[in-house]
């Protein structure tokens, strides 16, 4: 029966994704993803498995959802200890679909922790700048005035002078610094999505060493995945196994 009604729940956000994004419509999204969240600490083996592919279809739709989509990874990471052979392959299977999928696509979709840690600098850095240096805030509120005096720019940039409360209010309507802002926002979303996949090699990790045949595949195929978004975190297995258990499901793959 609850296997039933997370389907359902499945299909009406697949639904609603797709009409008008009113605030109503919003709220019920809402409301059905808390639901969805609840359910992964259903006792029930069968419904948690059966929410980790709910999950890994709505991973497929046109709207990401990114606020969500972060809270459904931290919840499927968790899953990959679940007790239940059926569920930690699901998970791995669903969390692989959320690497594919991942709404970060603005520099090729490339998931280089220290490349997107760069971009975050760079941007808030900028906007700092915005504040401090008077260049800067004239350039983001589109004012040109004595900034073709020969040094002018120049000169501002050496001294820090804050602005006043009005200036800043302009200074955070801008279309260049809400652009700015909505950058720094976007690359921090991309680096914790980062973190959270580094965080699931450990246990990864201890999947590859498995006994279970199939498990061990899905593992596989998640370093693939990870290697094909440049996530560098491949190596970590080396750490917490010896070479030899390591590679032990390799030749378990090679069994008929």
């Amino acid at each position: 029966m609850r296997q039933a009604i997370v389907d359902v729940i499945g299909n009406l956000i697949t639904y609603l994704s797709e009409v008008e994004q009113t605030e109503q419509v919003k709220n019920q999204i809402d409301g059905f993803f808390d639901i969805l969240e609840e359910r992964f600490m259903d006792t029930n083996s069968y419904v948690r498995t059966k929410l980790l592919q709910v999950a890994c279809n709505l991973c497929d739709l046109r709207v990401k959802f990114p606020k969500r989509r972060q809270r459904l990874t931290e919840l499927v990471i968790g899953r990959l200890s679940d007790k239940s052979f059926w569920t930690r392959k699901q998970a791995i299977k669903t969390l692989i679909r959320m690497i594919e999928t991942h709404p970060y696509s603005m520099h090729g979709g490339e998931l280089d922790l220290e490349e997107w840690e760069v971009q975050y600098t760079e941007v808030t850095d900028e906007l700092k700048a915005m504040i401090t240096k008077p260049s800067k805030r004239r350039a983001a509120l589109g004012d040109s005035m004595d900034l073709d005096a020969p040094g002018a720019e120049d000169d501002d940039d050496k001294d820090i002078s804050l602005p006043t409360d009005e200036e800043l209010m302009v200074l955070q309507s801008s279309k260049e610094y809400v652009t700015r802002t909505l950058q720094q926002r976007y690359y921090a979303d991309a680096i914790r999505f980062i973190h959270l996949i580094h965080r699931s090699v450990p246990v990864m990790c201890e999947l590859l060493a498995s006994t279970m045949k199939l498990e061990v595949i899905e593992a596989m195929e998640f370093f693939v995945t990870l290697h094909r978004y440049k996530v560098r975190v491949a190596s970590v297995c080396s750490s917490h196994f010896p070479s030899s258990q390591i590679f032990f499901p390799f030749r378990i793959l090679n069994m008929r």
